[in-house]
């Protein structure tokens, strides 16, 4: 995993390249990255206009400290080669989509080699998962050089899988599980698939419980609305945080008088459940500072 963000990565809100209106606005929303999108919200005629808005838009734009990503164009599209010497030099990380193994490695390559005299040795690489074929390289796509986190995107690998899409999103529950493995495994980000339902916002705090519950460390926004309301959702909870405090201290407690076992409100405190305490702190902590825990 590359080292070198330093701040959390809770919310990526979609912005479409080839909105100068939208791009300007987008820092105003407080999300944590800015994913200035060169694929699906750019109609094939208008790609190149909008590569050269969004390299102008990397220069001279103020993104407030928001990560600065650029969903590039695929690598079987033809545009892969021209939106990486546009953008790479000047983004914090590329979002790739229909990411697999072999496509990683191949814009793997591309980055070190860089357009000619342009430095593009600390630029990352965001995963997103949405073929079969990403999926079942899940674990390689997390290992791959530059990744920083697998982005699920269960439009696509639904579609792809001939599956049907439903509000549930029972249906992707076996995708979310894996990209969550196969990111916590290679200890880095993972992000759930956006609610596109964006004037729903109860279901969509609905569906943040399962994102939150399942370990995902953060949500794709379609919309800037959206953005609070993921904040809001995978925040650590004041009662999860003092249970946190409360298991460390019990046992820090039982260590300090040499006791083995250690019980909290009747149920047993092993180490696996002090771990799982600290990460609660860890995350609380780092939401308050602003950070990555990694």
């Amino acid at each position: 995993m590359q080292a070198g963000r330093a701040h959390l990565r809770r919310s990526l809100l979609f912005v479409p390249g080839n909105s100068p209106g939208m791009i300007l606005a987008a820092p105003f929303f407080g999300a944590d990255s800015l994913v200035l999108d060169l694929e699906d919200s750019v109609p094939a005629g208008e790609k190149d206009s909008a590569r050269a808005l969004v390299a102008k838009a990397l220069d001279s734009v103020d993104f407030r400290g928001a990560e600065k990503v650029v969903r590039v164009n695929g690598a079987t599209s033809g545009f892969l080669e021209a939106d990486l010497d546009a953008v790479a030099a000047k983004v914090d990380s590329i979002l790739l989509p229909k990411a697999d193994a072999a496509s990683l490695d191949r814009v793997a390559e591309m980055l070190s080699a860089g357009p000619a005299g342009v430095e593009t040795r600390d630029t990352q690489v965001i995963a997103l998962i949405e073929t079969s074929v990403g999926l079942e390289e899940a674990y390689l796509c997390a290992r791959a050089q530059r990744v920083t986190a697998l982005f699920l995107g269960a439009e696509d690998l639904t579609l792809d899988m001939g599956m049907e899409r439903t509000a549930g999103g029972d249906e992707i529950f076996p995708a979310r599980w894996r990209v969550v493995a196969a990111a916590a495994a290679a200890r880095i980000d993972s992000v759930d698939t956006p609610y596109t339902a964006v004037f729903d916002d109860e279901g969509m705090r609905r569906d943040l419980q399962v994102t939150r519950r399942l370990g995902f460390t953060g949500r794709a926004c379609v919309h800037p609305l959206q953005v609070e309301i993921v904040h809001e959702a995978l925040r650590p909870e004041p009662a999860a945080v003092d249970w946190a405090r409360r298991v460390i201290r019990a046992d820090e407690d039982a260590r300090a008088k040499g006791t083995g076992a250690v019980t909290l409100d009747g149920r047993m405190i092993d180490a696996p459940i002090v771990a799982r305490a600290r990460l609660v702190l860890e995350r609380a902590a780092a939401y308050e500072r602003g950070e990555v825990r990694n």
